[in-house]
């Protein structure tokens, strides 16, 4: 994540044992290229499987038993005109965590101490209180339903019929986002940010033992600087276990853009692999720019977040798979993140691949049985549940999310600081991770 440099907050940086488990997340994740990446002229279209399986790319899919994933994969490795892809070495960089403001110091959080070199040292969470998604829920080849969580928003299907999903695909542009109307610019204090991200991934369901969560998508943040605010724009990735404190996520050097009235924003094509019951390959590409991040192979997170958990190794139970609109847990906090206005977020090209294991009598499938998924907010005085964000279903490869709001009209706001209105274009930080 940037930082607004007239922002003239203090860096800061996390305490033990997380810089350690950051560099054993780094040591235990395979970056396929990264010594030797693919050349400029590498055209992963008319490579042969040999070439591509060497640098963890998956091989190209049947055209005829597998359509669906046929198009999808030509589509990402397609630029705009037909051009080949330009491939960007993946780097391992994790995501500055959240600054701890005065609010949360009031209400009785003490995470932070001042070092004599002048950076803030966050100590993490002893637990996230936040919930990371529905319960389980099997829902076969049924009508959708809908469910309701304190921070997701979008869709999920279950795997049904003895199989397990074997991998995940999706996209989705890249959404504008602003402070929300009702929330006045001079009650966030300097550095404040309110938070979301666009991602797909794997289980993650709270209701069953060990439960994990890998997951890549974008991140769409609204900082308070001096006088204005400020949108930052990301991808990143993240393998989540339930139960523990986790380190924040990885960033990746892939830049993204979000929409102006004049154009959408950058379109993000994602997909998970499971590679076997411990490894999951992470792949994404800004089709727009017709640029791909190098993928990689990620080891499950429990040797170096809970060593001693009963029933270690967590295995990739493919369950479900989830394409999601979140308001992130706060990394110091342990709270959910305020969420910001966003842009109506679209997922498309959603599809699934089951199998009775990894490359195992496999078989692709469109969303059938999809739960949607709306965001509500629980408010304690009065008590009351009030939904702050909706999931919509458009056929049976497209779902939408939208934040139940608008921007807000203040001078200083994004949208408003163009001089149009709330409907005008965003001066936004575009930037990558």
């Amino acid at each position: 994540m940037s930082v607004n440099a007239s922002s003239q907050l203090p860096p800061v940086q996390i305490s033990e044992p997380f810089p350690a488990i950051l560099d054993e997340i780094r040591r235990t994740t395979c970056f396929f290229g990264w010594e030797n990446p693919p050349a400029d002229d590498f055209d992963p279209r008319t490579a042969d499987d040999d070439l591509l399986k060497s640098y963890g790319l998956p091989p190209r899919p049947d055209k005829v038993r597998f359509p669906v994933r046929y198009a999808f994969w030509m589509k990402m490795f397609t630029a705009k005109k037909g051009a080949p892809v330009k491939f960007i070495r993946s780097t391992f960089e994790y995501e500055h965590v959240e600054r701890v403001l005065q609010k949360d110091v009031e209400a009785g959080f003490q995470p932070a101490v001042e070092t004599d070199n002048g950076l803030v040292t966050v100590k993490a969470p002893r637990r996230a209180d936040a919930r990371r998604g529905p319960p389980p829920r099997r829902l076969g080849k049924g009508v959708a339903a809908q469910d309701t969580s304190t921070n997701w928003c979008g869709a999920y299907v279950t795997a049904h019929d003895g199989r397990i999903i074997t991998e995940i695909h999706g996209s989705w542009k890249v959404p504008q986002v602003d402070v929300p109307s009702g929330v006045g610019l001079n009650e966030l204090e300097l550095g404040e940010e309110l938070r979301c991200s666009s991602w797909l991934g794997l289980d993650g369901q709270r209701g069953y033992l060990n439960a994990s969560l890998p997951q890549i998508g974008t991140s769409h943040f609204v900082q308070k600087g001096l006088s204005l605010a400020t949108a930052v724009h990301g991808v990143w990735w993240q393998w989540w276990l339930r139960g523990v404190p986790n380190p924040p996520p990885i960033k990746l050097p892939l830049k993204v853009r979000p929409g102006t009235d004049d154009r959408p924003g950058d379109e993000i094509m994602a997909s998970l692999f499971v590679v076997d019951s411990t490894h999951v390959i992470y792949l994404i590409a800004n089709h727009t720019t017709g640029e791909v991040c190098t993928p990689f192979k990620v080891l499950e997170p429990s040797a170096y977040l809970a060593p001693d958990l009963p029933g270690r190794p967590v295995r990739v139970s493919g369950a479900t798979g989830e394409w999601i609109t979140e308001r992130p847990v706060n990394w110091t906090t342990g709270r959910s993140d305020r969420l910001p206005f966003y842009g109506q977020v679209y997922f498309e090209d959603c599809h699934i691949v089951l199998g009775r294991a990894p490359h195992v009598d496999e078989l692709e499938e469109r969303p059938r049985g999809t739960l949607l998924i709306r965001a509500i907010r629980v408010d304690r005085d009065p008590p009351r549940a009030m939904t702050i964000a909706r999931a919509k279903r458009h056929g049976r490869m497209r779902f939408s999310t939208r934040f139940l709001g608008t921007p807000t009209d203040e001078a200083g706001g994004i949208f408003s600081a163009a001089g149009s209105g709330p409907t005008g274009s965003a001066p936004s930080s575009l930037t990558g991770p």
